[in-house]
């Protein structure tokens, strides 16, 4: 396949969640790109089959905690030669507009990097999703880029990032760059609770300061993460690009349940060091390395009280 623009993105289910299973498949369907997915299984296999991408790659050898940033560093390695543009893509979402793919890469021929949609519509437990633009219910959030222009300060907007509520911007969802560009610097995949989204923001709006005090970042987590920023760093000069279209958020739990803020604060009495509790694995997903029994206890917590399906917390599946 030639097309110079190509989605990926990453897929886990520890707790085995049909939701998010079934929002993977009409992100699927519904996606107008092709599509380089890895999936990290845990207990009894993998969820994903041939024909759930264009190109699948399926990893075994990693840990329970937020491997999302680390699955799609992975499927920048498998790309084909003939991709100029990336753009990664979370799988519960579908696009209102079937062109965005031509529309980002117009832009990319212009711009390093572009957020892909003005708006999000989160939708209800039972929305129909092939009658997501009729349907009004719901609510929406604009995307963090589409916020930039009336900014004075970058990091304002993305403090509001953190709320998660209706008005409030979203630094994630749905981004694409040149290929060459995030090759180079890769996505920061040590946000064991999640927030990588926000991390990315903040590196490229210049403000990774921001997310330091958003996440409750101690000392090593600090050192880390400036690391990384330091080559991403205001790559948008306080401006983000931004196609104009709508995104439609498929559900898989309340929003509530994410606890933004809370798991950065909750994570914080455990000394997580990103260099020390960390190693990847086999087949490139991180495995736990010197973390204490606490730190990991608290991660498989999290992923609990997400309530993806709804209803009481769930034990994560054991490998």
């Amino acid at each position: 396949m030639n097309a110079p623009l190509w989605a990926i993105t990453s897929y886990f289910n520890p707790l085995g969640s049909r939701r998010r299973l079934d929002n993977y498949r009409h992100f699927r369907r519904h996606l107008r790109a092709p599509l380089l997915a890895v999936e990290l299984s845990f207990g009894e296999g993998p969820h994903l089959a041939r024909g759930d991408a264009d190109i699948l790659v399926q990893c075994r050898d990693g840990d329970l905690l937020w491997q999302k940033e680390r699955l799609l560093n992975r499927a920048l390695q498998s790309l084909p030669a003939s991709c100029r543009f990336v753009a990664w893509v979370d799988c519960d979402v579908v696009f209102e507009d079937p062109h965005w793919p031509l529309q980002a890469g117009d832009l990319l021929e212009r711009n390093t990097l572009v957020q892909l949609f003005r708006t999000v519509r989160h939708a209800l437990p039972d929305a129909d999703v092939d009658a997501l633009q009729a349907d009004r219910r719901g609510w929406e959030q604009p995307s963090l880029a589409s916020c930039m222009p009336v900014a004075s300060d970058a990091g304002a907007p993305l403090s509001a990032c953190m709320r998660r509520e209706s008005g409030t911007p979203t630094p994630g969802m749905a981004w694409a760059a040149r290929r060459a560009w995030l090759e180079t610097h890769g996505l920061y995949d040590r946000c064991i609770v999640g927030g990588g989204d926000t991390a990315f923001a903040g590196a490229a709006l210049g403000c990774p300061e921001v997310v330091m005090e958003l996440h409750r970042m101690n000392t090593a987590q600090r050192t880390a993460y400036r690391e990384w920023a330091r080559g991403v760093r205001a790559v948008s000069a306080g401006r983000l690009p931004h196609l104009e279209g709508r995104l439609h958020h498929l559900w898989h739990g309340n929003i509530a349940d994410r606890h933004a803020s809370a798991r950065h604060a909750g994570l914080a009495p455990h000394d997580y060091d990103p260099r020390r509790d960390l190693a990847p694995g086999r087949d490139g997903a991180w495995r736990w390395a010197g973390a204490g029994t606490g730190l990991r206890r608290y991660v498989q917590g999290y992923f609990a009280a997400r309530r993806e399906d709804g209803g009481e917390e769930r034990a994560p599946v054991r490998d």
